[in-house]
């Protein structure tokens, strides 16, 4: 079952690029 596995992997990386955007957007408005 493909589904079982794939659920939390994509919820890790959908948290990790949250997070990835998170950091480039304090960046950004510490820029401006």
């Amino acid at each position: 079952m493909p589904d079982a596995n794939t659920a939390p992997v994509r919820a890790c990386v959908q948290a990790r690029l949250a997070h990835e955007g998170y950091k480039v957007e304090v960046q950004l408005t510490a820029a401006v």
